[in-house]
């Protein structure tokens, strides 16, 4: 029958790194020498050949030990070292509350240190107690001191955690790998009615996270959210954002001050759409410029551009352009052009001149020189009576007459 002793680890140094720890006895049989000090090498329930399972108890860790001199010599000589650890007994201690008694540096261990993080998320430097003893036992016997978690934790501060914990407070279904600093990866197996769960979700200490979300309101939907800056780089391939079924849109909504810019530095920069293009500025202009270009606007052949503001619109067809404002109305096309202001009509074609005014004046003037139809003056010339061979045209200035604007 093997002697099974108890100690407690003081130092892992081990330069074969082969897992050994040194260890201080705390009980010994009567008659034995005290010993100060002894080497043991940790089981494992697998290890070896560079694979397996490796988590030596620390220095501070009471564990369990017998000598190698109690196994046959076939056996023994299979052993590095004199003892053999058979592994570590949960022994509550008393530390400062705020303090991470998991520091895997001697100094690091103060209350201001900020790259460990307490177990139970108190801020460092309050006052009080807590008691420690397996990992984070707040986590898994919380609410009901039942252990419905498994935990694995680094001296470092590292964590693997599995959590079935169901109880009236809360629901933690999940699987966590966490850093000492609060990076971590969350496989989240609760109900998809609430909010946060059914997810999987990588996170840091700044809650910055990528969570991807299975059920609930929003099921198959992924978020990233950064409290900063977001980049996209790709050194020599394609982005490539699209919806491939559905009725979803895709939205870029900058509600800070800055700008939403597009910049193509060697190649064009294209835009389609199936059905319509809009474009909309509420309390600014809309600049298009091309320093060494031209700009151009086409429609298809049964379609049109129009230009519109307020009451005035211009209208471009294949058949020709139309201008509106108020009563005021251009219509040119490739046989004519017709001007229109109320009642008063000029009718152009490539063969004619057709004006008309109903109820109004027709002035034709020259201030600084004539009138002439044809080769006709109708300043000078005088249209004379086939009957009595009178003037029918008054007698004419020689001053030309001011003219006097249409009303």
């Amino acid at each position: 029958m093997h002697t099974v002793k108890v100690g407690r680890v003081i130092d892992t140094f081990s330069p074969m790194h082969d897992g050994r720890v040194k260890i201080k006895p705390l009980q010994t049989d009567e008659g034995d020498v005290i010993l100060t000090e002894i080497d043991a090498v940790c089981l494992s329930p697998n290890v070896g050949a560079g694979h397996g399972i490796f988590n030596n108890p620390g220095p501070g860790s009471t564990v369990l030990y017998y000598s190698t001199a109690e196994l046959p010599d076939m056996v023994a000589k299979y052993i590095p070292t004199p003892y053999i650890c058979i592994g570590a007994v949960p022994e509550t201690i008393v530390t400062t509350q705020g303090q991470n008694v998991l520091g895997n540096s001697a100094f690091d261990a103060d209350d201001a240190n900020n790259t460990e993080r307490d177990s139970a998320a108190r801020m460092p430097g309050e006052d009080g107690v807590i008691l420690e003893n397996i990992p984070e036992a707040n986590n898994i016997y919380t609410d009901n001191n039942i252990p419905q978690g498994e935990m694995w934790k680094s001296a470092a501060g590292g964590v693997l955690a599995f959590f079935n914990k169901i109880t009236g407070q809360r629901m933690r279904k999940t699987v966590e790998l966490k850093a000492p600093s609060g990076k971590g990866l969350i496989l989240d197996d609760g109900v998809p009615e609430n909010p946060g769960m059914d997810t999987v979700t990588l996170t840091d200490e700044r809650h910055n996270k990528l969570q991807i979300t299975t059920g609930g309101d929003r099921p198959d939907m992924s978020e990233l959210y950064t409290g900063r800056d977001q980049d996209y780089i790709s050194k020599e391939g394609t982005q490539h954002h699209m919806i491939l079924t559905g009725t979803g849109n895709q939205l870029r909504d900058n509600k800070a001050t800055g700008n939403i810019e597009d910049h193509a530095y060697k190649g064009k920069h294209i835009t389609h759409a199936e059905t319509e293009i809009k474009r909309k500025c509420f309390n600014g202009p809309i600049t298009e410029l091309a320093p060494k270009g031209n700009i151009l606007y086409e429609a298809g052949s049964a379609q049109k551009i129009t230009l519109k503001v307020d009451g005035t619109t211009v209208d471009i067809t294949q058949d020709g352009l139309d201008l509106t404002c108020g009563a005021s109305v251009i219509n040119m096309t490739d046989y004519g052009l017709d001007l229109t202001c109320g009642t008063s009509v000029i009718k152009m074609t490539p063969v004619s001149i057709d004006i008309g005014s109903i109820g109004g004046t027709i002035h034709l003037c020259a201030p600084a020189g004539d009138v002439h139809i044809g080769a006709v003056s109708l300043l000078t010339h005088f249209h004379t009576s086939p009957f009595f061979g009178l003037p029918t045209t008054k007698p004419t200035s020689s001053t030309p007459p001011a003219c006097v604007p249409a009303t």
